[in-house]
């Protein structure tokens, strides 16, 4: 069983279809700029970006403290952005549902499901190590 950082679980022994446990390098997305593309591909309506009660919590325990939004929308929009950036900096992969994103220069870390396109969390990351992005990222060699 694996717990991303916003509580789900999931189980890596399911059969996930195409999700299974993969891994894609930055430079597999890359453009034609050079910079990397997201491999976090949003849901195109932007009130389904997370799932029903989840944004409010998300914006209360992240958005205000720490990355000074406002409103739910401006900590959506944040997320959102973050998500879809394009940037050699940010460090990404895949694991089983979820896409990984993490800028180490913000600590800004991002968690979007690879199938349907959702926010699952959107936060700065504390430093610590038992952080469960962080422990994925390294256990796939990317930190």
């Amino acid at each position: 069983m694996y717990a991303d950082p916003s509580g789900d679980k999931y189980n890596k022994n399911q059969n996930q279809g195409n999700l299974n446990s993969c891994v894609t390098t930055k430079s597999a997305a890359e453009n034609s700029k050079g910079e990397s593309n997201s491999l976090w591909t949003p849901t195109s309506k932007q009130s389904d970006l997370w799932n029903k009660g989840k944004l409010k919590a998300h914006y209360e325990k992240h958005g205000i403290s720490e990355f000074g939004a406002k409103t739910s929308k401006e900590y959506s929009d944040m997320a959102y952005k973050f998500g879809t950036m394009k940037s050699n900096n940010i460090i990404e992969a895949v694991e089983g549902p979820y896409v990984y994103r993490y800028e180490a220069s913000t600590g800004n870390i991002f968690v979007g499901t690879l199938k349907g396109g959702k926010i699952k969390s959107f936060y700065k990351w504390d430093g610590k190590a038992d952080d469960a992005v962080i422990k994925t990222l390294k256990k796939l060699g990317k930190l």
